[in-house]
């Protein structure tokens, strides 16, 4: 068996609920339990995580080429 030579962890980019406005995450209780019963995948990313996504990719990429075996969480 071959076992791989390095692990990269990303956490994932700037999502809707954990987008800071104004310096905080939510302006009410109201608008932060609008979030609370849906999974972290259903929570769509924002436009700015959209593109610090797309950094990310291009990043790993340039520094370590291709990967054996990528894992996600959805």
């Amino acid at each position: 068996m071959r076992y791989p030579k390095r692990l990269v962890l990303v956490r994932h980019a700037e999502s809707l609920r954990n987008a800071k406005k104004l310096g905080v995450f939510f302006n009410s209780q109201k608008e932060k339990d609008a979030l609370i019963n849906f999974s972290d995948e259903s929570i769509p990313l924002t436009e700015q995580g959209t593109e610090q996504a797309r950094q990310t990719g291009e990043a790993l990429r340039k520094k370590y080429g291709k990967f054996d075996a990528v894992f996600h969480s959805g």
